[in-house]
């Protein structure tokens, strides 16, 4: 694919690479860049709209639309199955199961699951600082079983499992956890298991409720 170009830095500030306004705040920025634009015949146009625009929710901060590497769920892969499965719902209206919702999953596109926040299921992922191999955690027996370093009272969430330091199965280096958590759609989804803690224990108690026979659901 195409190179990620980013020219502004976490703190809003253009890097090196934007010339004269190289470490200054992008919307300090802009009436300069328009200056420059006119002195050198550049700008076609300017005029001010009224337009919809993000701002946080916690401070009312202006903010700021960025390029971030993210992990991906290949969802892609799983759209024929994804099709299939929906075909054998019942759902009311009817009209769902071919209309709103058959259309997302025929059109689904690869899942950005991870999130840059505190708080929120962590990412099972752990990478050697020596040999770059990533490697998925699947239960909290295999974290102990590869952990070099525990912390003395261990816990799943952060700042607890960040602590935690496995030996590489690779090169037998150090793996460290990615700091990102997870969507908290992905813990919706994981319910259905999680609520009996299966596959680990209680296989016949999650037999006996999934899939289920009625879920209700808003529409958003």
């Amino acid at each position: 694919g195409l190179p990620i170009v980013q020219l502004v830095d976490t703190q809003g500030r253009f890097d090196e690479s934007a010339g004269a306004w190289s470490g200054m705040f992008v919307k300090e920025a802009d009436p300069l860049i328009i200056e420059d634009l006119n002195r050198r015949g550049l700008l076609y146009s300017e005029m001010e709209y009224e337009h919809s625009y993000p701002f946080c929710w916690r401070c009312d901060t202006p903010l700021l639309y960025y390029a971030r590497a993210s992990w991906f769920i290949r969802m892609s892969e799983l759209r024929d199955r994804l099709i299939a499965n929906n075909h054998t719902i019942n759902w009311y209206p009817e009209h769902i199961r071919d209309g709103r919702f058959g259309n997302f999953i025929e059109n689904v596109v690869d899942w950005a699951v991870s999130r840059e926040r505190y708080w929120g299921t962590p990412l099972p992922i752990w990478i050697c600082q020596d040999c770059g191999h990533e490697h998925a955690v699947g239960s909290v027996a295999e974290l102990r079983q590869m952990a070099k370093e525990l912390p003395e009272h261990f816990e799943l969430h952060r700042p607890s499992i960040d602590q935690a330091v496995l030996s590489c199965p690779e090169c037998g280096g150090d793996a460290r956890r990615v700091p990102e958590v997870m969507d908290c759609w992905f813990d919706s989804g994981s319910m259905p298991f999680a609520q009996w803690h299966y596959p680990f224990e209680n296989q016949d108690m999650f037999a006996e409720s999934f899939p289920a026979d009625f879920i209700t659901e808003a529409v958003d």
